[in-house]
């Protein structure tokens, strides 16, 4: 009696993303869970366990994508520096909508959070003092300089077109 043979599966590349897509947009969110649980650990002063927990990750997963951000106390335990050199790619308002730009610190990355922050309280409110610090004023992302948008017709244009959006700050890569 001859071997019986085994249909080939067929690969449907066009139901299913391909398993290095997903598994790179997994670590991505772990990494940003790992981001928020940094940011937990500075803005709140909460452990390193507490602030994995409330974003929702582990210890270990926060030890591995942002370890160079903590240091080991004496004691053992571990505390968040005061800023990092991590890069993180965050959604930045300019003049021709939202832009992803790439920025390699906290520093960076808190002053674009206080801006985000003073536009849509601008927006939703109408009060502009908010925005007079950021008035001249730019960051830097690699070797270009962004300067922040404080221009009032083009916060309201922008905001009446729908291209102002605070959802999430950090934007997912890939």
């Amino acid at each position: 009696m001859p071997p019986q043979r085994r249909a080939k599966a067929r690969r449907t590349s066009a139901k299913q993303p391909p398993k290095r897509a997903a598994a790179r947009r997994e670590s991505e969110v772990a990494r940003l869970r790992a981001l928020d649980a940094l940011h937990r650990m500075r803005a709140q002063g909460l452990s390193l366990t507490q602030a994995a927990d409330r974003a929702l990750t582990t210890p270990a997963t926060v030890r591995k994508y942002a370890g160079s951000a903590l240091t080991r106390a004496a004691s053992g335990r571990y505390r968040a520096k005061p800023w990092d050199r991590l890069a993180r790619t965050l959604n930045v308002l300019t003049p021709r909508g939202v832009e992803q730009v790439t920025v390699r610190d906290s520093r960076t990355a808190s002053r674009i959070a206080a801006h985000a922050a003073a536009v849509d309280r601008f927006l939703k409110t109408g009060d502009a003092r908010a925005l007079r610090p950021f008035r001249r004023q730019s960051f830097r992302a690699g070797k270009v300089a962004f300067p922040f948008l404080t221009d009032l017709r083009t916060l309201e244009r922008l905001g009446n077109v729908g291209e102002v959006s605070f959802e999430d700050l950090y934007a997912l890569k890939g």
